[in-house]
């Protein structure tokens, strides 16, 4: 296999490239190859709209311009899997890997019905994000991932992944530059604490191979409650038992008042404010069943699912049968953070 890194920001060996480099340094401790790519190397722009790559009659549907930008579009084209990193900036991705992503994607869009992409088999993605501002902003972000996420499955035949790095450290020196804004405790905190956990964080999710592991959040296919159909949703990750997995399901819709808990942090892991669990049936699923993984719960919500679900189980015939081992969680910073414990996320400089 082989993996393309892009550093979608201006800077090198700093943020962006840094949580990039890990995942492809995971990628390569299971044996597959790697290349890493800074794209502010090269002088190219975004989409010219000049729909060669629509004209009816052409078999490569591929962006026909030519610039320095082509032959880093070729290696992407022709990898098996994508490491996608960009800062944001302004609450949207740097200027340079939104071209980037224009000209990579477009190609493959249809202006038709059947099919809805012009390329031919999946090509895998993550998405690494970071910024420099707290959890409290990811909320104005979001849009900006949904479009991603939308448009990246669409195209490249299966859903990204993301892990956004949050409050991160901009400057070697903050004395020499403004900074009246930033609490420095909590960036200084962030720096030593979490920024070595979302390091951590990159290098296994690109190791692990997809496995669930406990406390994670993934899209997954789950039957309705009356066996009618199935829908792709939400679900958290408990236990793994044998060949198949306990897990409870995330709904914006609670009827439960007594079980559905509200997640304090959804954002960690790509999910809306109104994100709550269904606590009052866990429930076995397949391995075959899930599609890709959404992220980590922060260290409060996995404390709290845990807790219940450890608490509503205990009693039960499989929990007699043998005691299960919840993997270690992740210490939380102390309270002075702004970003949330065990996760990941981003704005500026990055």
């Amino acid at each position: 296999m082989h993996i393309i890194g892009i550093n979608g920001s201006p800077r090198k060996g700093w943020n962006t490239s840094t949580l990039v480099r890990d995942a492809l340094d995971g990628a390569e401790s299971e044996g597959a190859t790697t290349e890493m790519i800074d794209l502010y190397d090269f002088t190219y722009s975004g989409c010219r709209s000049c729909f060669g790559c629509k004209r009816i009659g052409i078999d490569d549907h591929r962006c026909f311009l030519k610039d320095d930008l082509a032959p880093v579009l070729d290696k992407a084209r022709e990898a098996d899997a994508l490491v996608l990193g960009t800062p944001i900036y302004f609450f949207q991705p740097s200027a340079g890997f939104s071209a980037f992503m224009e000209r990579l994607l477009f190609p493959y869009i249809t202006y038709s019905r059947d099919p809805a992409s012009f390329r031919g088999s999946p090509l895998p993605a993550a998405f690494i994000y970071t910024m420099n501002v707290g959890r409290e902003s990811m909320e104005k972000t979001m849009p900006c991932f949904d479009r991603f996420r939308k448009y990246s499955a669409k195209t490249l035949l299966v859903e990204p992944e993301h892990y956004c790095s949050m409050n991160t450290w901009q400057y070697p020196d903050y004395d020499r530059y403004e900074h009246d804004i930033f609490d420095m405790d909590s960036k200084r905190e962030s720096r030593d604490l979490q920024f070595p956990l979302d390091r951590e964080a990159c290098r296994r999710n690109q190791s692990t191979g997809g496995t669930p592991r406990a406390m994670e959040v993934w899209n997954a296919n789950v039957y309705f409650d009356d066996g009618s159909g199935a829908k792709n949703r939400p679900v958290i990750v408990l236990e793994k038992r044998g060949d198949d997995f306990t897990v409870y399901m995330v709904t914006s819709h609670p009827r439960h008042p007594n079980t559905d808990i509200r997640l304090m942090d959804p954002y960690e892991v790509m999910l809306d404010k109104t994100s709550h669990v269904r606590t009052d049936r866990p429930f076995k699923l397949q391995a075959s069943k899930f599609n890709y993984r959404l992220g980590e719960l922060c260290y409060d919500d996995a404390e709290m699912v845990r807790a219940i679900f450890e608490s509503r189980t205990k009693d039960t015939r499989m929990y007699r049968r043998g005691s299960y081992r919840w993997p270690p969680i992740r210490s939380p910073p102390r309270e002075t953070s702004s970003r949330p414990p065990p996760g990941s996320a981003w704005t500026c400089a990055s």
